[in-house]
């Protein structure tokens, strides 16, 4: 099963990618591609299919992602589920996993659905990280951004959720 990479991304990183300094690069590709997925399936919707280059990108996960593909998976069925309004029953999950997940299939375990859902995620996950985060030109940058993304009390742009004065929810100290 094909992934397809999120338009704009391979020039998004570019600068990365290109440098001839001797700097930081990311190893593969498919570090970008994770990194996008991770942001999309936490923001739970999906960028539209035009979204995605029509070449293939990869078949699979690169080897140091492929010990976490049943993780993967399961972050997958969770997001979809979340998404859809689905209940977490016992049935409702073992369903979304007879729909999403075929075990040995192409390293990522998931069907031809799961990794087109996954490619979507991933390209809204870097719809987020375009938009947030400006073109980076070191990856030492970028991981920075990054982190402040995931912990804004790091630094990072406060989000809606996190406007409330926080100390009313404290309990005083004994």
């Amino acid at each position: 099963m094909t992934l397809r990479r999120p338009v704009g991304m391979k020039s998004y990183f570019k600068d990365i990618q290109g440098r001839t300094d001797g700097g930081a690069r990311f190893e593969a590709d498919f570090d970008q591609f994770y990194l996008c997925l991770m942001v999309g399936l936490d923001d739970g919707k999906l960028a539209p299919a035009p979204e995605l280059e029509s070449a293939e990108f990869n078949k699979g996960y690169t080897i140091p992602y492929k010990p976490f593909a049943p993780v993967i998976a399961g972050m997958l069925v969770e997001a979809e589920m979340r998404r859809q309004g689905i209940p977490t029953t016992k049935e409702a999950i073992q369903r979304e996993i007879r729909n999403l997940i075929e075990i040995g299939n192409g390293g990522t375990h998931l069907k031809e659905e799961g990794t087109t859902l996954l490619s979507r995620y991933a390209a809204r996950g870097f719809e987020l990280i375009r938009d947030e985060i400006p073109k980076p030109r070191t990856l030492e940058d970028f991981l920075v951004a990054y982190h402040q993304r995931w912990n804004p009390a790091d630094g990072g742009a406060e989000g809606p959720e996190d406007t409330e004065d926080e100390t009313a929810a404290t309990p005083p100290a004994s």
